[in-house]
C-alpha cells in the first residue's frame, strides 16, 4: 500500500491559502450556530453526496423528506444520509469500529451488506480504460489498521484528510458505499478539528468537477501518486471554503432584512405566529421558526413568553 508523498509548494500553498480563509470565516462569528445556514447545508451535502452517486434528487424534495412523513422515492437515502450527517460529531475517525459504524448507517436498508466488510475479490473498471485489482477481503482488517496508524502519523490535518481519502480508494473495504463514506469519513477527520467543516460542502464541489475529480483518482491510484491527488483535493476544499464565506455574506443579508421586516409588525406586547405570520404574509410555520424568530432571538432582539417551552403551541413573542 503506497502513501508516500512530499510536501511540495502547492500544498504548502494550498494549506496557506485554506488557513487565512478559515480566519475569515469565523470573522462572520459562530456560523455553526446560524440554524437556516446549518440547514442549507445539510441539504446541499445530502444532495451532493447522492448526485456523485447518480442518484440524482432535489434540494426541494430533500426538505420535503426531511421536515414531512411522506412517503417519496429515495427516502431511505436522504434519511441515512441526514443519519450519518448528524453523527459526525459522535464519531472517531480513527477508530476502524466507527468507519464500520459510518457505512451501516449510509447503506442501511440499501445494502444487505450494511456494515460488513468485503468477502469477496473486488475489481473496479471506469469508462476512461482505468482498471484496479482491489486488495484481497483477508488482509482487509490488516489495511484499514494501518491506514489509522497513517492518518494518525499525518502532521498536518487537512493533508492527513486527503491522505485517508486517497489510501480508503484504494483498499475500497466494502462491497459498494465506498466513495461516499471515504467523503463522509475525511469530513469527520476535519470537523473534528475544526467544527465549520460539519458545514464547507466540499461535497458540492466535487460534484460539479465530477469527471476531473474520477480522472485525478484513476490516474493517481494507477501510477501510485499520492501528491496529485492531495493537491487537487485541497484545490476542492479551497474552492469549497470559498463557496461558505459567500453563502455566510449572502447569509448574513438575507437574516437582516428577515429579521428587519419582523421587527416592522412585532408589537412590545404578546402575539403569536400566527398572527406575525399573516402579518408578514407567510405560510410556512417552519420557514417562519427558522428563518425570521430564531435569529431575531439570536440577535436578542425578541423575547418569548414561554422560554423554557421554545417549540410550546402556546408560544408567544413581544418586542424588548
Amino acid at each position: 500500500m503506497n502513501n508516500q508523498y512530499d510536501i511540495t509548494d502547492e500544498i504548502l500553498d494550498q494549506v496557506s491559502q485554506i488557513m487565512e480563509k478559515l480566519g475569515q470565516i469565523y470573522s462572520y462569528g459562530q456560523l455553526e450556530s446560524y440554524p437556516r445556514l446549518k440547514q442549507i447545508n445539510k441539504i446541499k451535502t445530502i444532495c451532493a453526496n447522492l448526485s456523485l452517486e447518480d442518484i440524482e434528487i432535489s434540494p426541494e424534495r430533500v426538505n420535503e423528506i426531511l421536515n414531512t412523513n411522506g412517503d417519496y422515492d429515495k427516502k431511505q437515502y436522504v434519511l441515512n444520509l441526514e443519519e450519518a450527517f448528524n453523527n459526525i460529531d459522535k464519531l472517531n475517525p480513527y477508530d476502524v469500529n466507527d468507519i464500520i459504524k459510518i457505512h451501516s448507517i449510509i447503506m442501511k436498508n440499501l445494502s444487505k451488506n450494511a456494515g460488513i466488510l468485503r468477502k469477496n475479490p473486488l475489481k473496479l473498471q471506469n469508462n476512461d480504460g482505468f482498471s484496479q485489482n482491489c486488495p484481497p477481503p483477508n488482509i482487509i482488517p490488516e489495511l484499514l489498521n494501518q491506514l489509522m496508524d497513517i492518518i494518525k502519523n499525518s502532521p498536518q490535518i487537512l493533508v492527513r484528510a486527503c491522505v485517508f481519502q486517497y489510501v480508503f480508494e484504494f483498499i475500497q473495504p466494502f462491497d459498494e458505499g465506498n466513495h461516499i463514506v471515504a467523503r463522509f469519513i475525511q469530513k469527520i477527520i476535519l470537523s473534528s478539528w475544526k467544527p465549520i467543516f460539519k458545514y464547507i460542502t466540499t461535497e458540492d464541489v466535487l460534484q460539479d468537477n465530477k469527471k476531473t475529480f474520477n480522472k485525478i483518482l484513476s490516474q493517481s491510484l494507477s501510477n501510485r501518486d499520492t501528491n496529485s491527488f492531495i493537491e487537487y483535493m485541497l484545490g476542492i476544499i479551497n474552492k469549497a471554503i470559498d463557496n461558505l464565506i459567500k453563502d455566510a455574506r449572502n447569509h448574513l443579508t438575507h437574516s437582516n432584512q428577515q429579521v428587519k421586516a419582523l421587527l416592522n409588525v412585532i408589537e412590545s406586547y404578546p402575539q403569536s405566529s400566527a398572527q406575525l405570520m399573516a402579518k408578514l404574509n407567510l405560510k410556512s410555520r417552519n420557514g417562519f421558526r427558522l428563518n425570521y424568530i430564531i435569529p431575531a432571538l439570536e440577535m436578542n432582539l425578541i423575547e418569548m413568553t414561554l422560554p423554557d417551552k421554545p417549540t410550546s403551541k402556546n408560544q408567544m413573542y413581544y418586542k424588548k
